[in-house]
């Protein structure tokens, strides 16, 4: 179904760290041989996406507390509140977060360890709340450090330093995983309110002097909106959600591809495979605009784009039928070639498909279009 929430959801993760108590919870060890070899610095789920798995990992460099035996446990809650790596205190950042715990785990070892964080990342992808992060807290007399991502990292794995979120999601074609390192990190301290720690090598959580410190993370996750529920789009509307350009909207076009303008297979068909060859049909980069074939290939491919979001298009399937006969014998070099009648059913071809993708005739257009 079609949302008329914004093109994608943000998702901003926050992080403080670690809690004591008696009683040990359960430890979510790292295995170093499933090391994520590269993340990305934002993950997009594709729209037709369901979460499975969210989890958080830090990398632990060192952590205690006051009195032996005493355990440190991770609780996470929700983050209420924006902030910024270069710009939160402890002042300015005033307790923003929801006391519920979603999930926790212990620390009793350095290295990585992770914590569950599915039902708040699902709340934030399901538009339940909005997406500033996570924190993580701690008791009295406990305290750790991990590893920030302006570390150069440790061992012969730099790259294993950052905080990062990894997701796993299905989708009809099947299931991924996919890593998203922090873009931005800080801890903050009771003790000195008004002082920013958000350019340091390590996040200190816990307590020092009996003053709390807390550790803030973010990562960037975003999900591409179903464009569906049967509206139809312009061509400019598609090319500028190809995710290229100067200043790219999310890519909204891959999940449907390939397209083929064209029948199949045939001598002069274009198989549209990835979001480049389609921004280029869409703008029509290919020649001169007045070219006849150019424009068919532009208004050919939102149409078929727009059906595959799940638009009827039994208005304009003789048109489609007939655009896709002529497109696999004829491409746009063809054009000055032909006779004034292929050329004036080129011409009409491409203004019926114009109507359709524009709501003139079909089921009418996306509301947030108009």
């Amino acid at each position: 179904m079609f949302s008329k929430a914004p093109l994608f959801i943000l998702l901003v993760i926050g992080l403080l760290l670690v809690s004591c108590q008696n009683d040990p919870g359960p430890t979510q060890p790292y295995d170093s041989a499933n090391f994520r070899y590269s993340a990305l610095s934002k993950i997009i789920l594709p729209a037709d996406a369901e979460l499975q798995t969210a989890k958080l990992f830090v990398y632990v460099h060192a952590y205690g507390s006051e009195e032996p035996g005493m355990v440190v446990d991770v609780k996470t809650h929700r983050i209420t509140a924006p902030w910024t790596e270069l710009g939160v205190t402890w002042g300015n950042f005033a307790a923003a977060y929801d006391l519920y715990v979603f999930g926790s785990f212990i620390v009793n070892g350095t290295g990585w360890l992770w914590v569950d964080v599915t039902d708040l990342v699902q709340g934030w992808l399901d538009g339940d709340y909005p997406n500033y992060g996570i924190l993580l807290d701690q008791d009295l007399m406990c305290w750790a450090h991990f590893y920030s991502r302006e570390n150069p990292g440790h061992g012969t794995k730099p790259e294993a330093a950052p905080p990062y979120l990894e997701i796993t999601y299905s989708t009809p074609s099947g299931t991924a995983t996919e890593t998203v390192d922090a873009t931005a990190d800080a801890y903050i301290w009771e003790q000195n309110a008004t002082s920013n720690y958000g350019d340091r090598l390590f996040l200190k959580s816990g307590y020092d002097e009996r003053k709390e410190k807390q550790v803030l993370l973010f990562c960037e996750v975003e999900q591409e909106e179903e464009p569906g529920d049967g509206c139809t789009r312009t061509p400019e509307f598609w090319r500028n959600h190809c995710g290229v350009g100067c200043e790219p909207e999310p890519d909204l076009v891959t999940q449907y591809l390939p397209i083929w303008l064209g029948d199949e297979g045939g001598v002069s068909s274009i198989l549209v495979g990835d979001a480049w060859t389609a921004y280029q049909i869409l703008w029509m980069f290919w020649g001169d605009p007045d070219n006849g074939i150019i424009v068919l290939y532009a208004q050919l491919l939102a149409a078929k784009l727009n059906i595959a979001a799940g638009a009827d298009g039994s208005s304009v399937a003789a048109e489609i039928s007939s655009a896709d006969e002529f497109l696999a014998e004829f491409d746009y070099t063809d054009w000055d070639f032909l006779s004034p009648y292929s050329k004036e059913l080129v011409l009409n071809l491409a203004a019926v498909l114009a109507d359709f993708n524009s709501g003139i005739i079909g089921p009418g257009p996306c509301v947030d279009d108009i």
